[in-house]
């Protein structure tokens, strides 16, 4: 208790108090008024040791009476009591009055050094702000500069909340459709982990999501850069598409129709010689279930599919099943194929 005490009558001695502790404070004070010889011992204790460093500090002596001691006195105890004459009540309102006027103080100084304003840092134009689409859905977006953005289910876009002249970088994780006819002579460019896609009038897809076994650009007009830290993987022209294999870097290119480039956008899914686990990662995003692939050879098993995304998430699986030569097994929001 010895100890508490001194911790709070170090905070009161700085100003420091906070609301909780004043009102503990005074409790220990009202336990002084009340005759706790223990407690007049502690604080008598207490203050022969605050004493030898301050003075002149004015303290509730052990009867709970409020001293105004000078620099010169030797006492930390004088007879020198503020109001001693008046009844305790009355000693009471001076105390609680006092330290009410500190604290409002304290309260004025923080507000007025630390407020709101100061303290949060307002977004900038160099700050990203997030874009999420849900999980099982789609969105549609317009940056500053015009540029439109259709962003596919599970997919998170971090934009600025205005493009500076000479610069317009986002960062993508999952599926867009940009569309951009922006007259800046900055190009757009987007960052997708270690991949950098850059454009300038452009329509394009790019498809990343950080769990696909390869990341994919299709350009449906313009021209795109593709690089990776200082290494150009490719330019694309409008009906051309990259990939990306995340495991060993293979590059491969080919013509798309411009058509098929993000049909997911009418809810239309095409693939052409991909990977089963990335067709199977679409159809979780889809329609929101788990799918196990039993084996792992399926994963990277090559498979040209399609579907639309009114179909039952059953008959789609059945159908992907047929045409790879496996089972499945599974029913509501857990599949497995064998």
């Amino acid at each position: 208790m010895e100890e508490r005490i001194e911790y709070l009558l170090r905070q009161y001695e700085k100003n420091n108090c906070s609301r909780e502790e004043l009102e503990e404070l005074f409790s220990y004070i009202n336990g002084l008024r009340a005759g706790d010889q223990s407690l007049k011992q502690a604080v008598r204790n207490i203050y022969d040791d605050i004493k030898k460093n301050h003075p002149s500090f004015t303290y509730v002596d052990e009867n709970g009476k409020l001293v105004l001691t000078g620099p010169d006195d030797q006492s930390a105890f004088s007879d020198k009591t503020l109001v001693s004459g008046k009844p305790k009540w009355k000693l009471l309102v001076v105390v609680t009055v006092s330290c009410i006027i500190g604290f409002c103080t304290l309260i004025w100084i923080v507000r007025k050094n630390f407020s709101v304003v100061n303290y949060i840092q307002k977004p900038t134009t160099s700050n990203p702000s997030k874009k999420i689409s849900t999980k099982v859905q789609q969105g549609r977006l317009s940056l500053s500069d015009s540029t439109e953005v259709w962003l596919n289910a599970n997919s998170v876009i971090e934009i600025p909340d205005k493009f500076s002249d000479d610069k317009r970088e986002i960062t993508l994780n999952g599926e867009a459709f940009f569309s951009s006819r922006s007259s800046s002579s900055a190009p757009l460019v987007i960052h997708c982990g270690r991949i950098t896609i850059t454009a300038h009038s452009s329509a394009f897809n790019i498809k990343a999501y950080p769990k696909d076994k390869q990341l994919s650009v299709s350009s449906v007009s313009g021209k795109i850069r593709v690089t990776q830290g200082s290494d150009l993987l490719g330019v694309l022209a409008g009906g051309q598409s990259l990939k990306v294999n995340k495991d060993d870097d293979n590059i491969s290119r080919k013509a798309v129709s411009s058509e098929n480039v993000a049909s997911w956008r009418e809810g239309n899914m095409k693939y052409e010689e991909e990977f089963l686990i990335d067709i199977i990662a679409d159809i979780e995003r889809v329609y929101g279930i788990n799918v196990t692939l039993s084996d792992a050879a399926f994963e990277r098993m090559r498979v040209s599919f399609s579907f639309t995304k009114d179909t039952p998430v059953a008959r789609v699986l059945e159908n992907l099943c047929a045409i790879t030569n496996t089972q499945l097994d599974g029913e509501n929001d857990e599949f497995i194929i064998l």
